[in-house]
Parts: C-alpha cells; structure tokens; sequence
C-alpha cells in the first residue's frame, strides 16, 4: 500500500442517544445544519485529547490540502424520508477522509465478533463505465496518543461506486447507472489499472438520483465481508455480494466507519447512518412502511432483425427486500405479459418484426407493496436489409508493451457471426496475436465489433481486418472491412524531463498537472536513486537524471533493492499517486497492468549524489509550472527550518508528517514514510534544523493545487543540526574575475546531511555584506563561485551557511 498520512480534527456535536443496546451511534444527517461536516457544532478543537463525532483527515484537514470540503448540502430527492432533505456528499471530485468512532468518547476497538454498517445512499454523479473507486469502509484508530489516533490504514469492507459498463452485444444500457462493488483491503479498481477481477458486485444496476439503502457486514473472526442493497432481513440474498476475504486479521482492531471522497470516484450523497453489532441495529427501515419506487427514466431500442434488445428498469424499495419484476408489452391496441421478462432487464437476443412496440414493468417488493414504471420503453425493428459498414478499423501505431484498439460498426439484419484476423490469421481470445517467440500480446474481443489486443509487441506490426457474416437471408449476407495498418516501435528512449513534460498544462482542465499518457512505456536511463530506501509499497524510490526527478515505483518485484547512489535503468508506463508522477514498473503477471516488457535494472553506483536544490522561498509551489515541470521529484533541501509545534514529539511507528516553518515563519511539510523506512521511525523532533535535504513530491486528492507539496525525508542524518563548520576561502583572480573557493560539505551516499551556502560581499571590512549567490550546493568536496568582472572594484568576501 501506498503512504497516505492524515491528520485530525475533533468537534464537540455529541452522538445520538443509542435506539439499541448494541448500536453504536444513528446519524440522520438531516438534522444537521448545511456546509462542512466536520465543523457542524459551535467550535473545532484540533487535538486528539478531545474526541467528538466526526474527524477530518488529510489531505482534507486543517493540517494541510484542501480543508474541510465534504460537506452537508440540500436537494431533492426521489425517497424516503430525506425527500428534500440535508444529505452528507461524498464528492469524488474533492478530497477528504472523514471518520466517526464507534465510541466518540472513548476509542473501542474490536478485532473479533460481527459489525454492521448502514446508509441510505444516492448518486449524485456516476462515473464513467468501469471506472470509480471505494467511497466508504470500516477503519481502524491508527496508532493510539499520536496524531494519527482515529486515523488508521486498514480501510475494510470497502464500498464502491462503479460506472456500469455496455457488454456486446446488449450496448444500448442506459447512461447514467452503476452498480455497487465490495472488496475487503485488497482492490481499489481506480488504482489498479481498472480491475475489477477482486470486486464483488450486488446483482442490481443502480441508477443516479434514487435512493437506496447500503448494508454492509464485516465478521472480524474470518476477515471478511458481506453487503446487502435494501434488504428486508439478513437472510435476503436476491440483492445480496459475498463473503469475500482479504490479506489476513487486522492489525490495531476496527474503531469506526469513514467516509471518502478521492478521484476518480462518483458522487454519492448519503442519510441515515448507523453503526452497531447486529443487523437489527442498523435497519433504519422496516418493511412494513417501505414502499417501491422506480425512476421515471426509459430507454428505447432501434435495430435490424436477429440482433438483441435490452431495456432495464431502475427501482427501488428502501427495507422492501427481494423485488420481482414482469415486463409488459403494448402492440395493437393490446398488452400481454413478456413470457420470462421477470428480470430488472428485458433482454430479447434476437428481434423480430412482432416485437416492436412499447413496454412496460411492475415491481413488487417482499412485503407485497407494488408500482408500474412508464409505458416509454420502446423497441422498434428496421426493414431486413444486407450487411455493411458504417465504420471500418482504422490505421494506427502503437508502442510495445501498449494497448491496441480497433473498431467498426456493422448494419443490416443479424445475428452476425464476427471474426478479426492479422495477416491472414484469425484471431482467438485469451491468445497471443502471432505464434511468433516472445510475442506476450493477449486478444481480447476477437468476436465482438471492438477488438482488443494487450501487451503488444513488434510482432503486431501488421494488417488487421475483421470479417462479418450472418445468417439472415439478405445480400450481401458476408463482408470484409479494409486493412488497418499497425506499426508497433520499440519503447522510446527519453530523460525525465521529457516525462514531466507530458503533464496536463491546461488550468481549466478537471486533470490539470496529471499525466495524459498512461499506456505507452517509456525508457529513461542512468538515473541515480535518490531515497535512502523504498517509501511505498514494495519498490517505491525516487530517481533523478540531469534533468530532473521522478517517482519509480516497481510493484510486487521482491528482487528490485536498490540502494542510495545506484543508478538504474527502467521501461514503465506513467501514473501519479496524489499527483506525484510516477513511472510504474508492473511485472507481477497478476497484475492488471502487467507488462512483460517493463524492467527495472540496477547498472552502477555513485558516492556522489545529485546536488540538492535549496528551495527557497516557499512561495515557489505557487508556480505550477516550474514545481511540476522542474522541481517535484528532484532532491531539495530547505534551510534555518522550525519545528515548534512538534517538539516533545516523536515521528511515531507509520508514515507522519509535520509542518515546519522557516525564519519568516512560511510553512511546508516534511514527510517521513516510516511505513516502510525504518532509519526515520521514533525520531524525536528536534526545535530546529540548519538544513533538511529530501525529495520534494506531492500529496494531493483531488484537483491540483499548490498545498500539496511535502519534502520527503527518507535519512534522519539528512537533517543537519549541527551547526555548520566554519570556512576559509582562497581568492584568485583570473582576468578581470574573482574566483572562490572553501572546503563545502557536500550531499553524499556514505555522510548524511549537507549544508547551502551563501556568497557575500562588501566594499567594506566591515560591511555590510549583501548576497552575491545563495543556497549554494555542491557534488565536489570544495566550494567555488565565480565573481565575474569584479576585479575592478576592492572587495571583501563572506562565506556562511546557509
């Protein structure tokens, strides 16, 4: 897992009197006033010491990022008793934690026996087909008497919103629906590469703007999880995923429930929040009072004979339990009853002339409670006519180790029988695309009108074209597209600043300074690792070549250790994490971004390190374009730093952060990813530094903006507090020139800690002295500065630190 550090927040808005022995806490939402959350009582005490209901977390707290932005909003909605009522949104547009404790006086923690969650949810935004991430899960208090109390990583029984995706042949699902996945602590399908193969999913599409109520149980004894989608009991199991496990028993015990808004999730907006040990504790609806509801949305269906048609009904019934369903179909003057349309799709796999017309659903719920959606369902079926393209596959080229997409569109009568074939050669799912050696491309939608061909290599270089036929009586009854042309080249070779450069530079996009090219592997060479060990997951360390620096995180490589001064070779796609931009490296086969061609490879080691930029002034991160483009990434060091706030203090067993202040009192994080680096775990804080050299990168959710940027400091001898050793300069002059030189400390792979120089000069003794050159570092043991045409005025010289 990647760092995430938090921080907290406390409010003095006291729980709800329990309605049952074992339920923790039932928060209506509806009651509360609008605007944040976390600030939804009459003041906010930022300690840990004094616990209320619910906690901000970073990068969404007062301690750093966007602060306090999930908030209480008004709407109108289509059920229950928050019908034009107070909804807590959970916005997947902006970035925020917030979490309640089980027990908002004392932190009870439970790692055994049974716990239950329930919300009424509705939403508000649904992302793009398979696209989305999880929004809600059960946590843990993270380390007890720290900053991060309340504020753990184990983020079980994760509860996501995901784009419903068109299949082939039914691709006229409507827009707008989605479906509720659940995964325990292992998946989150926006961070791997969209996968979907560890989400378990309630079998029910789900529309945007209707509500529906979320139960969610986690048995602590077996690590794992179960959800319900408006049940009536525990023992429905129509709208009902799971068990599904995870990595093991939990670390520190679950102490409350979160809520979380991150991109590229959807928008959920939510009431009706309950906690407790028992599903009886957490049914805030009953069937007897529950109603069912359906969405006032329909879709139609226009096609030649023998191909499908698909319609779907959107209902709801908060409590109702099991629904059933039966289609109805109105031609004629007449209505009958679809045989077997007793499903929330109407699915006709080949249409004829007799089923055109409109139609019609009536759902009925457990408790026998009905209601009739609109008769705007239509299918209407063309004349037979013979095949044809209305699109045909298009030339493209493509780099090793990328995806490869081709499409056409089809007309006339069906059903069509489809076949893509490279050079001749038909193609097969779940096989390579040649039988060529070393050929690792894998096909996917070789009989549907999209073709899909992952992991390619130079053996896809070549002709594709797809062959269509049917079995109607119509002419012409078979039909080939043209040939697509595919050039398939070798993974480019380019420096980092290339890399950096591929970032989204327009401000009014939605993913302005995030990468726009995620697909394509790239080649960067003789970089030199720059953190004194890994700060994420398994393999991740940062690197800089000559032209800047870059995150290179390899997954799941064990093999992969590489040390402070080595220099390495890598070919990966792109990606960010809180948009620090990274070069992935997947070479696990059980990933779903795998590449067989991606590598990471240690060439050679340096003593001698890149040498560190001093960053100054803080005020820098306002220029978006010079942090992304030529700063983030690289090693910096920022001088004459102040931890006040954080003296007495220690930075704790887990990733921590603090926020130091220089002379003029400006602020900017430090991190420590003691997650994974030992060397900066249980460090006291000291009261100030001379100098702090790390790597400078982001923790941002969310849109880009300039509070996100942290120093990250991976040796705890990288902060100087000793005072600096006093220098003595040589002077020479060559021409009319003024050169310098002293003995520097220098950043280096086998001494901790460096120090930023300044060049002062003065025509007098005495002074005063002004700066000629500031925060100088050096990758040689001595100092130099040139003073140039200086030789014709009498000058004296300084040299201090920093």
């Amino acid at each position: 897992m990647k760092k995430m550090t938090f921080a907290i927040a406390a409010a003095v808005f006291l729980a709800a009197v329990p309605t049952h022995a074992a339920q923790f806490w039932y928060e209506p939402i509806t009651n509360l006033a609008g605007g944040c959350i976390t600030t939804n009582s009459p003041s906010v005490n930022l300690t840990v010491t004094n616990f209320s209901n619910w906690y901000p977390h970073a990068p969404g707290s007062a301690f750093g990022g966007t602060p306090y932005d999930m908030f209480i909003v008004t709407n109108t909605y289509t059920s229950g008793a928050g019908q034009s009522g107070k909804r807590l949104r959970v916005d997947g547009t902006k970035s925020e934690y917030i979490m309640r404790l089980f027990d908002p006086v004392a932190t009870n923690t439970f790692s055994s026996g049974k716990l239950f969650a329930s919300f009424v949810a509705s939403a508000n935004f649904v992302p793009a087909a398979g696209v989305g991430t999880y929004f809600a899960a059960f946590n843990d208090a993270g380390a007890a008497g720290s900053l991060n109390a309340t504020n753990g990583f184990e983020f079980r029984a994760r509860v996501f919103e995901i784009g419903a995706t068109n299949a082939y042949p039914f691709t006229n699902r409507v827009a707008g629906c989605y479906r509720l996945g659940l995964a325990n602590a292992l998946n989150d399908p926006s961070r791997s590469g969209g996968n979907l193969a560890n989400t378990l999913f309630v079998p029910m599409d789900l529309k945007g703007s209707i509500d529906y109520q979320v139960v969610v149980k986690y048995d602590l004894d077996a690590s794992s999880c179960s959800m319900w989608v408006n049940p009536s009991s525990e023992s429905d199991t129509a709208l009902w995923t799971g068990p599904t496990g995870d990595f093991g028993p939990i670390t520190n015990g679950l102490a409350g429930y979160l809520f979380r808004q991150i991109t590229p999730g959807g928008t959920m907006d939510v009431r009706d929040i309950a906690v407790g040990t028992t599903f009886g504790d957490v049914m805030t609806n009953v069937l007897a009072n529950t109603v069912v509801q359906v969405a006032t949305n329909f879709n139609t269906s226009t096609n030649f004979p023998g191909t499908p048609a698909l319609l779907e009904v959107f209902p709801t019934s908060v409590g109702g339990g099991t629904l059933t369903y039966q289609w109805s179909h109105i031609s004629g003057g007449a209505t009958n009853a679809v045989a077997g349309g007793t499903s929330q799709a109407l699915v006709i796999p080949q249409v004829a002339a007799t089923d055109a017309g409109n139609y019609f659903c009536t759902v009925a719920n457990a408790g026998g409670k009905t209601a009739v959606s609109t008769t705007n369902f239509l299918i209407s079926v063309k004349a037979n006519a013979g095949l044809g393209f209305q699109a045909q596959p298009a030339s493209v080229g493509g780099t090793i180790g990328a995806q490869l997409n081709l499409s056409c569109t089809v007309t006339g009568s069906g059903p069509y029988s489809i076949s893509w074939y490279l050079n001749g050669n038909q193609l097969t799912d779940g096989q390579p695309a040649t039988a060529n050696g070393g050929d690792a491309s894998v096909v996917l939608g070789s009989t549907t009108p999209t073709l899909t061909v992952k992991n390619l290599s130079t053996n896809e270089t070549g002709d594709f074209y797809v062959l269509v036929s049917t079995a109607a009586a119509v002419t012409p009854n078979s039909i080939q597209s043209t040939n697509a042309h595919v050039v398939v080249n070798q993974p480019q070779a380019v420096n980092i600043a290339f890399l950096r450069n591929l970032e989204n530079k327009d401000s009014t996009s939605s993913t302005y300074w995030q990468i726009t090219n995620t697909t394509d592997l790239f080649a960067i060479s003789n970089a030199v690792v720059i953190s004194y060990t890994n700060t994420s997951g398994v393999g991740g360390y940062w690197i800089q070549d000559a032209t800047g620096g870059i995150n290179l995180f390899v997954s799941s490589d064990a093999t992969f250790i590489p040390h402070l001064g080595d220099i390495v070779n890598a070919v990966g796609v792109l990606s960010s994490f809180s948009h620090s931009l990274e070069m992935a490296v997947f070479v696990d086969p059980t990933s779903p971004s795998f590449s067989p061609y991606a590598s990471a490879t240690v060439v050679g080691h340096t003593n001698w390190l890149p040498a560190p930029m001093v960053f100054s002034p803080y005020s820098l991160t306002n220029n978006s374009g010079l942090m992304e483009t030529n700063i983030e990434g690289r090693i910096v060091m920022i001088t004459n730093v102040y931890f006040t706030n954080a003296v007495g203090t220690t930075t704790g067993t887990g990733a921590t952060s603090v926020t130091t202040t220089n002379a003029q009192g400006d602020p900017i994080v430090v991190f420590f990813p003691g997650t994974r680096d030992l060397d900066v775990v249980g460090r006291a804080y000291p009261k100030f530094a001379w100098t702090i050299t790390g790597y400078m990168s982001q923790f941002k959710s969310g849109t880009y903006g300039p509070a996100g940027y942290e120093v990250g400091v991976t040796r705890w001898d990288d902060i100087q507090t000793n005072p600096p050793p006093a220098v003595t300069a040589t002077i020479t002059r060559t021409g009319n020139d003024v050169v310098l030189n002293w003995p520097a400390v220098p950043w280096q792979q086998s001494v901790g800690g460096a120090y930023a120089y300044t060049v002062l000069s003065s025509t007098a003794v005495t002074g005063p002295y002004t700066p000629l050159a500031g925060g100088l570092t050096f990758s040689t043991t001595n100092g130099t500065y040139v003073d140039t045409n200086a030789a014709s005025t009498p000058k004296f010289y300084k040299i201090s630190s920093p």
